[in-house]
C-alpha cells in the first residue's frame, strides 16, 4: 500500500495546483473570486463558440468587481484561473480534454504526474 505522508502529501498537491497571478492578486487584495467550470468550454459547445462563450463569462465576472477562475486540470495541473492561451488551447476541438469530477482528481494526477 502507498501513502503518502503530511509532508509529502501538501508538497505534491503544492506543485500541482496552480493559481493564475489574476487570482492571486485577487485574493491578496481580499476580492471575490468567482469559480467557474470548464466542461461547457470542453463539452457544453463547438468551437469557436465555446472560447466566445467562456471569455464572455469570465467579462461579466470581472463587470461585477469579481475575480473569474475558470478551473481545468491543465499538463498535470489544477489550474485555478486561466490566461486566453489557456482558454484557448481547451477551447480545441482536438484538446484531449475529459469529464473529471472531483472524486477523479487524484486519479488522474497519479496517471500523469
Amino acid at each position: 500500500m502507498f501513502r503518502l505522508g503530511v509532508r509529502s502529501f501538501s508538497s505534491f498537491f503544492k506543485e500541482r495546483f496552480i493559481l493564475s497571478e489574476e487570482v492571486k492578486h485577487g485574493l491578496s487584495l481580499n476580492h471575490p473570486v468567482v469559480a467557474l467550470e470548464s466542461t461547457v468550454i470542453t463539452h457544453g459547445m463547438p468551437f469557436p463558440h465555446n472560447l466566445e462563450l467562456a471569455k464572455s463569462l469570465e467579462d461579466i465576472v470581472r463587470s461585477e468587481k469579481c475575480i473569474p477562475a475558470t478551473i481545468c486540470l491543465l499538463d498535470s495541473k489544477i489550474c485555478v484561473g486561466l490566461n486566453e492561451n489557456q482558454l484557448s488551447l481547451i477551447a480545441q476541438k482536438n484538446s484531449g480534454a475529459v469529464k473529471a469530477s472531483v472524486r477523479d482528481i487524484p486519479n488522474i494526477l497519479a496517471q500523469v504526474g
